[in-house]
């Protein structure tokens, strides 16, 4: 009966020291709030096309090397596109802005 009894309570602190370790690392990383912006004058794509005044883009996070990363979210229907093999999955390519 006690070996019972503590089996049930290991397994509610375990459960309880888990979720409360997930949700603290999950506010720190997962819900943080990045504000949406938009561009006031047109940019040029590094060799990729331009971005018009008015677009709206998403801030992922500013670098310790002094600029700042944006997110661009695109629906595309249909398209001509071809995937792009990496060898790590979630690896960030940038494109780099300048003002047209």
């Amino acid at each position: 009966m006690k070996k019972l009894l503590f089996f049930i309570l290991g397994f509610l602190f375990g459960s309880g020291f888990t979720a409360i370790v997930t949700f603290t690392l999950y506010s720190q990383v997962g819900l943080k709030h990045n504000p949406y912006f938009i561009l006031n004058a047109d940019y040029n794509i590094e060799g990729a096309g331009i971005l018009q005044k008015g677009t709206v883009i998403k801030m992922d996070a500013g670098m310790d090397e002094g600029f700042t990363r944006y997110i661009l979210y695109l629906n595309l229907k249909g398209g001509d596109i071809q995937k792009v093999d990496t060898l790590k999955s979630d690896i960030i390519v940038p494109y780099w802005l300048n003002e047209k």
